[in-house]
């Protein structure tokens, strides 16, 4: 047996100073979780982490499994795919097996019976799969991580191209696939030569002509926004195209908010374009589109305005507006029946105390006072006879001492009672008058006198209550409001592009997103670049500024540049400035 010899070692003994190994420091873990119905996330950042695995590995009870964790924890925004290895491309697997193979299942009988048990657990996973990366994708690292993946386009392309978006059993599916469309649509740059089918514009347009889905529309039209955003992208732009139809089609639907912003939204990605800014002014509802943008601003600042009152009431002087009137005292009917028990002379006496009142001035002839007294007892002189005239005039000073009887001396002789005069009451004069009229006439001014001779002179007096009511903004409108005073602006300076009232950019006006100022001298006088059918459109376009005037008349923003534009826009159709351009 050969002996082994380490001829590298120094020495097979101990060296004097034996130093002692150092401890191994064993990692202390956490505790694990006992708490009933609770399992960990297996979030570890390794290749054989449990949910990754699980979701690749073809068993469906354990992607149902590792599906059902991914879809709570794609909520957090601290979730990221690349710290989980393999669990993007195992986000592919069932959504690329839908599109190829599994919408194939779909028959006729299966919108009577239920699908087999297997298909739709597989259906679901391919769902699920698209829940995961469409709520992920709203992280930016996510995002780029989509966008660079190679699965990416050809899932979203044999989706569009593949499922028919008007059957209720794709609608969930496509759904998912625009807005993952949406995430990587600003970095997507459509070439005039590329093949139709890696072009994913026509089986979009196509959704929004066919489809009558709300959330199919609203999500078509922000995933062409988002396209068109891009510059290099106008080449696609079509002044017929069916998602401008739709967006003109939908826009009146004011009480759905969501879906008039994604309308607004195109409508202002397609107008930024000069070109297609001019096509639209020959569109045939281009007149209505201007007042349903009007009218939208109307509605949506109501919701930022506020009420005030202003009271600028004076000094107001007022008097009753009632007026009384005397007139000679009737006996009551509870008068005469009292009087009518009494005995002469009695019943005399106490007809002179009701029926008259001592009056130093006061004069009445005798044959006045034997009158009164004989029309009033004479209806009832068989129960108590009548005193004689002489008797009446008589007792006049036995009731009223100071009375006297006499004679005056003249052409004709008059046979009078003086230091009396007839009872007199007081009554308000009646009037029409409204239950809500006041009872106090307002004068113009302190020193005025009521009533007066002619009230059809009399000077205009003041409101007694002057209160100035008017609504104010507090705030700008909401956004989508904004958006419509935007398309309004571009409509207008494209209207009037060839005018001097044209808004340019200089040192008051900052210009519009998207639009490109032509710096050549306006003044020169050369007209090559406005054809018959832009003059025309500039035609049409300034006639429908006049007519939505009334529209903006009404409208009040908070914010003073963005009020100039809208009070700029409406002294159009008051001063009709250059409607009809000027001829060749």
């Amino acid at each position: 047996m050969t002996t082994f010899v380490n001829r590298n070692a120094a020495s097979y003994y101990r060296p004097q100073q034996y130093t002692a190994p150092q401890p191994v420091q064993t990692v202390q873990r956490p505790a694990p979780d006992i708490r009933d119905d609770y399992e960990r996330w297996y979030t570890e950042t390794a290749s054989n982490n449990r949910m990754s695995l699980s979701l690749r590995c073809g068993i469906l009870g354990e992607v149902a499994w590792a599906l059902d964790r991914l879809c709570r924890l794609c909520m957090n925004e601290q979730f990221m795919f690349r710290t989980i290895p393999g669990l993007i491309d195992g986000l592919f697997d069932w959504p690329e097996w839908y599109v190829t193979e599994g919408y194939k299942n779909w028959t006729e009988e299966s919108i009577l019976f239920s699908p087999s048990r297997e298909f739709a657990q597989k259906r679901r996973h391919a769902l699920e799969s698209l829940f995961v990366m469409r709520n992920s994708a709203l992280n930016e690292t996510n995002s780029w991580d989509l966008a660079l993946h190679t699965h990416t386009m050809p899932l979203i392309l044999n989706s569009l191209f593949n499922l028919d978006a008007n059957k209720d059993e794709n609608v969930e599916f496509v759904l998912y696939i625009l807005d993952i469309f949406q995430v990587l649509a600003p970095r997507m740059i459509i070439h005039t030569n590329l093949p139709p089918s890696q072009n994913p514009l026509p089986p979009i347009i196509n959704i929004l002509r066919m489809t009558t889905n709300r959330s199919m529309i609203i999500s078509s039209l922000m995933a062409l926004t988002i396209l068109f955003s891009n510059p290099s992208n106008t080449s696609q732009l079509t002044t017929d195209s069916p998602a401008l139809a739709a967006a003109i089609r939908y826009l009146p639907l004011f009480s759905d908010i969501p879906l008039v912003d994604a309308c607004l939204n195109y409508l202002y990605v397609q107008i930024s374009h000069p070109a297609f800014a001019r096509a639209f002014l020959l569109h045939p509802g281009m007149p209505s589109v201007l007042k349903l943008l009007a009218s939208f601003i109307l509605q949506e600042q109501v919701l930022v305005e506020e009420s005030v009152s202003l009271d600028v009431t004076g000094s107001v002087h007022t008097v009753a507006s009632t007026a009384t009137h005397t007139k000679d005292h009737e006996l009551t009917q509870e008068e005469l029946d009292k009087l009518l028990e009494l005995t002469e002379p009695q019943r005399c006496y106490d007809w002179m105390k009701c029926m008259f009142v001592a009056k130093t001035d006061g004069e009445m002839t005798q044959v006045d006072f034997w009158n009164l007294y004989k029309d009033t007892f004479n209806p009832y002189a068989e129960k108590f006879a009548l005193l004689v005239a002489s008797d009446v005039i008589k007792n006049v000073n036995h009731v009223f001492p100071q009375a006297q009887a006499m004679v005056l001396q003249g052409q004709v002789q008059r046979f009078i009672v003086r230091g009396v005069d007839r009872r007199k009451d007081a009554t308000i004069v009646e009037r029409c008058k409204h239950p809500s009229q006041s009872d106090t006439i307002t004068l113009p001014s302190s020193s005025s006198n009521y009533p007066v001779a002619d009230p059809t002179t009399r000077p205009i007096p003041p409101l007694r209550s002057t209160v100035i009511n008017y609504t104010r903004p507090k705030a700008d409108p909401p956004s989508p409001a904004l958006t419509a005073l935007l398309i309004l602006r571009i409509l207008y300076r494209t209207s009037f592009a060839s005018a001097d009232a044209a808004p340019r950019a200089d040192a008051g006006h900052f210009g519009f997103p998207g639009i490109v100022e032509d710096t050549s001298d306006p003044d020169d006088g050369s007209d090559t670049n406005f054809s018959g059918e832009d003059k025309e459109g500039e035609m049409r376009g300034r006639k429908a500024f006049v007519g939505t005037r009334k529209f903006l008349e009404n409208v009040n923003i908070y914010d003073p540049v963005l009020m100039s534009w809208v009070a700029e826009m409406a002294d159009v159709g008051i001063t009709g400035t250059n409607i009809i351009p000027p001829s060749p």
